[in-house]
Parts: structure tokens; C-alpha cells; sequence
């Protein structure tokens, strides 16, 4: 039995050994033991792990024949109660060193800096701190990228940018193998998107993982550029509707210019009928007056205060803004429509927030991060034009090949998104085709209001030429141009379409206009009949067009064989024939005589002058701009339908010229203000007027001219009219002029003598009456004669 006891006990003993050893290897804090009423609990903490393994592992130091043990990551478990207990083992080793030998065992840890909060603590588990240069950091990672990227043509600036947010060169090798990896099984052609995307991909992993998913910060990036681009179409939609609405109204309105809106007011106001024929004349000379009725007076005004006119001044306001209204709003438009363009570089402002923000941003605002991303982390399969199209909506290219053959459409349509079809790289001939035979008109519109927008590809221009021969799929197309009124570049077409010329779907500019001449209208040049039918289409709805082809019309025609809205580009481009016919149909149809007027005038050799109206002729007797050849043909050829002009229609600015002529013709009626004007500018007009001119003096004692000597040689005037005129005007003259006027002019012999102051004149005697009273006085002037000598040669006559 005490054998059996003894046994047993030793069997127990030999168990609990076992146990024992085998939880030395065991990661076990608490193990307890529950039997009737006995409770045994076993408990060991990590610190007494450590010291249970302590004497294994300096036997493993001591075996391993080493004096130097190098510890590295420590500092990621953030817990520096680990260098306490390596401390301690160390100092266990050393001693056990310095019974053997005298060589001392060293550890060495490789750790970060921010692991010692408190100063002392570094210097509390370390005999000796040397520092580490860091191999990669923010100062020195563009080194390191430029080294493992370098045979990928990397762009710097991407480069030199990310080296911003990398500082770990374990971090660097892993995004270079992971470039490495994507490189070699998408042969990807993007290399600074892949870059910058894996860069992406290893710092901020989480927010890429949301991609996939279509969530997180770069996607809202995307996904705002997007909406902006919406708002932008919105924009030029309503600006082209503003404009077009601008633009009708402007056509409809009788009033074209500042001359058109004063000549309705004017024929409202106006209060005298020859005045209103010169409404331009008084726009052109703002200062210039005239007489006009407003608010139940009449009262004299010029152009300037008629603009000063509130009600005036509002409508002159929208004539002359319009021109700078319709600029601005073209300019807005253009500037919009190239906004659509832009790529999401151009859009997006940069915003930071976070490390991670500031590094997204960054990137998508150089360009190295867009909307297709998932070009370069996805695999494509199917047809390669298919692949190409598609991939090229996802880069948003903006130049792509149109002629590229698409097969497989339901993948395409399936694949995009209803954004894509607002970008430049959607434009493809056999696609629209396709979506055009499958009437899905929708995609269509957006298809060309993309390739109009997109006005630098020629995308319309192009597919008319290829669908050209196409007969039902270009009157689809032609009749959606016309629908959406897409304006085309004729120069770009190898057919131009009479409909596109008709409807005025084509920009309009010199280059389209000379397409329309030479292919369409060439033979429309030299023929008045053609002209004609030509100037009768609806083809003429902008003035540009119509100027440009009447400039190039090679022969003139009547214009009683045009509607007149054509007049006055017609005259003005010299293609009337030049006759008094045309001229009175222009000017009763423009109400006045304008520049057109006297330029074509001046241009050519009129035929039937005599033909002229009467009013339109007298509206020339003041007109500058008329050369004095044509005026003087003019006047001599209407001479006998003309009455004779009074002062009052001649005004002050006329040429000397032009008034002598006047004269000369004896258009005009000699009066003492007009003497005035002859006179200031010069004018010969005495001959033949001699006798009216005489009467003039006659009748006003008072009125003088500057050559009275001319009046009183004039033989053509009476002797006794000459001498009373002389009497009259004697203070005028010196006494040499008046010597021999008293002899020319036949005075009694003794004033003769008196004048010739001969022997003894003083002794003659003279009868008192006005006349020589008045030559005497004269002579009493000029010291002639004395008062004395006054007194005793006038004597009474007695009757």
C-alpha cells in the first residue's frame, strides 16, 4: 500500500512537471481548476512571461556567439515598458559576459523619435543616442521618385508634387510595384495618371476603395464639374435665346440707326415740309436749328436738344446699345461654350481641408487626376474601336477620330452615361448614323449641339459630307440643322445645299459668303433678271450677306425692278443705273437727299438729268459733299424747272463755289443779305446784276458794297442813278476816287473845278442846293476848303 502511495505521488509530481513546462510556452493569464470543493487558480501575467523566457532567450544570445543584437519596430506597439524589461536583460546578459570574458553585449534599437514624449526619457534607456539621417523624407522623396520612375518619363511637376506627401521609403517601393503591376497588365498609356492614382491608392487606400462604389471625395468631385458643366449649357441656352429674341426684334423694327428713329420723330414734330427732307442733315449737324411743334407749341430746336428729349432718349438709347448688347451677348455665349471644353482641371477650385483633401484636390487641379480614372485601373474587353471610342469619352480627348467604325452600338449606348454625351470626344459619323436610323432623336440633339458648341472640329461640317450621298439620312439631318438652326461653315462643304442658303443656316461671314457666290450664285453676277429673283428670295436675312453680294454684282440695274428695302445698298454700292429716274426713285423712297445720293452722283455720268424732281434738286443747293462739276451739270440741266432761291435757302456753310454758280446760273435772288454773304466768301456777282444791285443802294442810303466803284462805271445804269448813289456814299470814298468819279460821273463843271482846285476857284459860285450842300461838306472834311470858303461859294438861288 505505501508502495502504491509513493507511486502515485511521483505520478502526480511527474504530471504537474509536464503541465508546467508546457504553459511555459503558452500566451495563458488565468487558468482555474474546479473540483468539489477544492479551487486551484493558476495566473500569469505578460511581465512574468517575459522573465519565465528571459533565461532562454540569453541562452540563445549566448549560443548565438554575437555581442551585438539590433531591435527594430519597436515603436510601433507604442509601450515603453518594453525597454524596461530588454534594459534589464541586458544588464542580466553583461553580467553573465563579465564572468567569461570582458567583451560587453550591446543592444541596438532602430526607433522614431516621437516614440519619448518627456526629454529625459530617451536619455533614461540608452547609453549612447546617435541620430539617423532620414533616407527618404518631405525634403528628399523627389530624389528617390525620380530614381525608381525615371524610365517611365514621368512628368516633373507631378513628381515634384508628390514628393510633398511621401516620406516613407517602404511606402514608395510599394507604390512603385504597384505601378509596376498596373503598367504591365493594362499597358496603360497614361503614365502620370497611373502614378498619381497609386500614390492615391496607398495614402488615403480607404477613400479609394470608395471609388468602386462611386462614393467618396474624389468622385464629389467629379460628379460637381459635371453638374457645372449642366448649368453652363443652361446659360448659353437662355443667353442664345436672349440673343435671337434681340435679333428679331431689331429685323422687325422699321428703325435700323440714329437717322431712322429721328425722321419718325421728326414727321411727328415737324412743322414745315421742307425741313423734313433734311431730317439726316440735322443728325449730322447736331447744332443746327429747326422749327418743330411739341406739346401743342412750336418753338425751335435742334438735334442736340431732341436727344435730351427723356422719351427720345430712351429709344435712341436701345438703338445704340444694341450693337454693343448683341457683341456682349455673343461674347458671353462664345466664352460659355468654351467653358464645356474645358476639362476638369479648368473647373474645379482647389480646397484643403485635410491632408487628404489638399492631396486629391492638388492632383485633380494639375490634371494628373479626372473623371477617368477608371481607364487606368480596369480592364476593357471587346472590339478595339469600340474600346478606343469608349475610352476616349472616359479621357474626355478633345480631338478624336469621327471616322472611327463602331460595331457593337448596344455595348456603347449601355457603357455611357448621359454626362458623356456632352463631351467633344462623343462625336462619331457611324454612331450618329447609327442613333439617327434608330430615331433616337434625344442623343441626337445632344450629338450636334455638342459638335456646334464644338466650333473649332468642323463636326456638322464633316458629317454633311459624309452622309452627303445619303439620301434619307441627310434630310433627317439637314431638317434637325434646320430645326435647331445650326448655322454651318460653307467653306468646309464639297456641296452646298440651296435649303442651307434659303433658310440662312450658315455662318455668317466673307468666306461663307464667297462660297455661296462662286458654286451657288456665281451666274447670278451679270444677269438683272436673276439679280432680281435673287434679291426677291428670303435668303437676305442679314444685311452682311446682302452688301457682300451686291458688291460683287458685275452689272447695274433699274431700281423699279427690285424691292425697295435693296435701294440703298444698291446705290450705295454703285450697281444703279445712272439715271434721274433711279435717283428720284431712291430719294422719294429715302425721303431726303442722303450721302448715298451725292456720292453716286459724284461716281458717275446720270443720264436725264433734267429728269431730277424739282424738290430733290432744290434739297442739293446747300450740299457739301456734291463736287462742283456735278453740282454746276445739275443746276444748268434743271435749270428751267427751278425757280429762283431767296437768301433764306441758302445757308451760311455754302461753298463759294457752289454759290457762284448759283449766281452765275441766276438761281438767286440779289438781296442786301445775300450781297453780305457774296461778299464774305468772295463771290463775283455784280455782273449782269448791275441794275438790281443799283436799285438796292437807291433804296437804302445806308447799304454798302465793296466794289460800289464797279456800280458807278456801269454803263448799264443810269447816269442820274450812278450820281445819286455816288452823293450818297461820298464819305466812303477818298478825295483822289471822288476827283474822278465828279468828272466820270458828269457834275457841273464849277464842282469839276472845285475838286481840280484850279485858279482862283475859291471865287467861284456855286448854287445852294442838297447835292453840292453834300459835296461841299465833303470838301469841308477833306480840308479841302475852308468854312469861310463854304459860306461865300454856296449861295440861294432865287426863283
Amino acid at each position: 500500500m505505501f508502495g502504491y502511495i509513493v507511486k502515485l505521488f511521483f505520478l502526480l509530481m511527474l504530471i504537474s512537471w509536464n503541465l508546467w513546462s508546457l504553459l511555459k510556452y503558452l500566451p495563458i493569464k488565468k487558468i482555474n481548476f474546479k473540483h468539489s470543493n477544492l479551487e486551484l487558480e493558476i495566473s500569469k501575467q505578460n511581465d512574468e512571461l517575459f522573465e519565465k523566457y528571459s533565461d532562454e532567450i540569453i541562452y540563445i544570445l549566448e549560443k548565438s556567439k554575437k555581442n551585438i543584437l539590433i531591435i527594430e519596430d519597436l515603436d510601433r506597439f507604442n509601450q515603453l515598458k518594453i525597454f524596461e524589461k530588454l534594459r534589464e536583460l541586458n544588464i542580466k546578459l553583461n553580467n553573465i559576459f563579465k564572468d567569461r570574458s570582458n567583451e560587453k553585449f550591446v543592444f541596438i534599437y532602430a526607433v522614431k523619435d516621437d516614440l519619448f514624449k518627456e526629454y529625459n526619457e530617451r536619455t533614461k534607456f540608452f547609453d549612447l543616442i546617435i541620430p539617423v539621417i532620414p533616407f527618404v523624407s518631405y525634403e528628399n522623396s523627389y530624389e528617390q521618385m525620380s530614381e525608381l520612375f525615371g524610365t517611365y518619363n514621368i512628368n516633373k511637376q507631378l513628381l515634384l508634387n508628390l514628393s510633398y506627401f511621401i516620406f516613407d521609403m517602404r511606402t514608395l517601393y510599394n507604390i512603385y510595384n504597384e505601378f509596376i503591376v498596373f503598367t504591365n497588365e493594362l499597358q496603360n498609356e497614361d503614365k502620370n495618371n497611373l502614378l498619381a492614382l497609386m500614390v492615391y491608392k496607398n495614402l488615403y487606400n480607404l477613400d479609394f476603395e470608395k471609388l468602386k462604389n462611386r462614393e467618396g471625395l474624389l468622385y464629389q468631385i467629379i460628379t460637381s464639374v459635371d453638374q457645372t458643366k449642366l448649368e453652363i449649357k443652361s446659360q448659353i441656352s437662355n443667353l442664345q435665346e436672349e440673343l435671337q429674341k434681340l435679333i428679331e426684334e431689331s429685323e422687325q423694327s422699321a428703325i435700323k440707326n440714329e437717322k431712322d428713329l429721328f425722321r419718325i420723330w421728326f414727321s411727328k414734330h415737324f412743322n414745315n415740309s421742307n425741313d423734313l427732307k433734311q431730317s439726316d442733315n440735322y443728325v449730322e449737324n447736331p447744332n443746327k436749328q429747326f422749327y418743330a411743334s411739341l406739346d401743342y407749341s412750336t418753338s425751335l430746336y435742334s438735334y442736340e436738344m431732341v436727344k435730351n428729349i427723356p422719351e427720345y432718349k430712351i429709344e435712341l438709347d436701345k438703338i445704340n446699345k444694341f450693337p454693343e448688347k448683341k457683341k456682349k451677348l455673343e461674347e458671353e455665349i462664345y466664352l460659355l461654350k468654351d467653358k464645356l471644353s474645358y476639362k476638369i482641371k479648368d473647373i474645379v477650385q482647389e480646397y484643403s481641408s485635410t491632408p487628404q483633401s489638399s492631396f486629391i484636390y492638388r492632383m485633380v487641379k494639375l490634371g494628373f487626376i479626372d473623371e477617368n480614372y477608371s481607364n487606368c485601373l480596369n480592364y476593357y474587353y471587346g472590339n478595339k474601336n469600340d474600346s478606343d471610342f469608349i475610352l476616349n469619352i472616359f479621357k474626355n480627348k478633345q480631338s478624336v477620330d469621327f471616322n472611327l467604325e463602331l460595331n457593337d452600338f448596344d455595348k456603347i449606348l449601355n457603357t455611357l452615361v448621359d454626362q458623356d454625351y456632352n463631351k467633344p470626344s462623343i462625336l462619331n459619323f457611324s454612331f450618329l448614323t447609327y442613333l439617327i436610323e434608330h430615331s433616337q432623336y434625344e442623343k441626337v440633339n445632344s450629338l450636334l449641339e455638342v459638335g456646334y458648341l464644338s466650333i473649332h472640329n468642323n463636326f456638322l461640317e464633316l458629317y454633311y459630307n459624309d452622309c452627303y450621298e445619303k439620301t434619307n439620312i441627310y434630310k433627317i439631318f439637314i431638317d434637325l440643322i434646320k430645326q435647331y438652326k445650326y448655322k454651318l461653315d460653307l467653306t468646309q462643304l464639297s456641296n452646298i445645299d440651296d435649303m442651307l442658303i434659303d433658310s440662312n443656316l450658315f455662318i455668317e461671314n466673307d468666306g461663307n459668303y464667297n462660297e455661296i457666290i462662286s458654286k451657288n450664285w456665281n451666274s447670278k453676277l451679270d444677269n438683272p433678271t436673276k439679280i432680281e429673283k435673287a434679291l426677291d428670295s428670303k435668303t437676305f436675312l442679314n444685311k452682311e450677306f446682302l452688301n457682300y453680294f451686291i458688291s460683287k454684282l458685275t452689272t447695274q440695274i433699274d431700281l423699279d425692278r427690285v424691292n425697295d428695302k435693296f435701294f440703298e445698298v444698291l446705290i450705295k454700292d454703285n450697281k444703279v443705273i445712272p439715271s434721274g429716274k433711279n435717283i428720284n426713285l431712291y430719294y422719294h423712297f429715302i425721303g431726303q437727299v442722303d450721302n448715298n445720293i451725292t456720292s453716286f452722283i459724284n461716281k458717275n455720268d446720270i443720264k436725264n438729268l433734267e429728269d431730277l424732281d424739282k424738290s430733290l434738286v432744290s434739297s442739293l443747293i446747300n450740299n457739301s459733299e456734291l463736287v462742283d462739276e456735278k453740282y454746276m451739270s445739275i443746276f444748268k440741266n434743271c435749270y428751267n424747272k427751278l425757280g429762283v432761291f431767296t437768301f433764306s435757302d441758302i445757308e451760311a456753310e455754302i461753298s463759294a463755289n457752289k454759290l457762284q454758280i448759283l449766281v452765275s446760273l441766276d438761281l438767286v435772288k440779289i438781296t442786301e443779305e445775300l450781297i453780305q454773304l457774296l461778299e464774305k466768301k468772295k463771290v463775283h456777282y455784280i455782273e449782269k446784276n448791275e441794275n438790281v444791285i443799283a436799285k438796292l443802294l437807291l433804296d437804302n442810303k445806308d447799304f454798302i458794297i465793296s466794289n460800289l466803284s464797279l456800280i458807278l462805271n456801269s454803263l448799264s445804269v443810269s447816269l442820274s442813278d450812278r450820281r445819286h448813289i455816288f452823293i450818297d456814299r461820298i464819305d466812303y470814298f477818298e478825295y483822289n476816287d471822288a476827283k474822278s468819279l465828279v468828272q466820270k460821273l458828269q457834275f457841273d463843271n464849277k464842282i469839276i473845278k472845285v475838286f481840280n482846285r484850279t485858279t482862283n476857284f475859291f471865287n467861284l459860285k456855286i448854287e445852294k442846293n442838297d447835292e453840292n450842300t453834300i459835296i461841299f461838306n465833303y470838301l469841308l472834311k477833306k480840308h479841302m476848303i475852308t468854312e469861310e470858303q463854304f459860306d461865300s461859294m454856296l449861295y440861294d438861288a432865287i426863283y
